[in-house]
């Protein structure tokens, strides 16, 4: 692998945990004895262990004469990775950083969980029924704000004082979740007029009815 670029491939993962081979780090650092720094790891051993544990390794090193000895490697978490590149000072350094955070973050990304369920959209199923019974009925006007006049959220019969009136009505109905009553009432007073424009109290409490056909919480049936 050289002096590649380090990938999400460059992680073991040990107890759920990715980490970094050190000779990897070292590589792509520019050691020229990239088992030199272990000799680093071991001079700051007490401000790695502040990051965990090292996980180190016994293995096998071949000698020049044909024997072997006994060695530490090390497997570094991103934390003691990250603080091995800040003590290392290559020329590579700042690099390797970027590219340990950019392969630890890739790592994180493939073991998130994924994403919960969609809720169901009450308002979507209402209009989806409604739509079912104005074909039953023939009826070819699917305007929203007449549909509004057949949702089961008039349990006195009783519509607002402005329902005669058919564009504030579909501006209400439109305007609704999408602003504030303070705002929604301001245009439409510039748009419609003072004397067509519902009182605050009004728009609320038609927002309100709006809200339980949705099944909003705080919406009154």
């Amino acid at each position: 692998m050289g002096s590649q670029v380090l990938s999400a491939d460059d992680l073991s993962v040990m107890e759920n945990e990715p980490r970094i081979h050190d000779l990897r780090l070292a590589e792509r650092l520019g050691f020229r004895r990239p088992r030199k720094i272990r000799e680093l790891i071991q001079r700051n051993l007490s401000e790695f262990h502040r990051y965990g544990d090292l996980a180190p390794h016994r293995g096998a090193q071949l000698r020049w004469n044909g024997g072997t000895h006994e060695i530490d490697e090390y497997f570094l978490n991103e934390g003691q990775a990250l603080l091995l590149c800040m003590f290392a000072r290559t020329d590579r350094a700042a690099d390797v950083r970027e590219e340990v955070i950019t392969v630890f973050m890739a790592w994180r990304r493939g073991m998130a969980p994924p994403p919960p369920p969609q809720v169901p959209d009450p308002w979507a199923a209402m209009c989806a029924r409604l739509d079912a019974v104005e074909r039953a009925l023939g009826m070819d006007d699917s305007r929203l704000e007449d549909r509004v006049t057949y949702l089961p959220i008039w349990s006195d019969g009783t519509r607002p004082r402005f329902w005669h009136d058919r564009e504030v009505r579909a501006f209400l109905i439109e305007k609704h979740r999408q602003t504030t009553i303070n705002r929604a009432r301001a245009e439409c007073l510039e748009r419609f007029g003072a004397a067509r424009t519902p009182s605050r109290t009004a728009i609320w409490r038609f927002w309100q009815r709006l809200d339980g056909a949705r099944g909003l919480a705080g919406g009154r049936a």
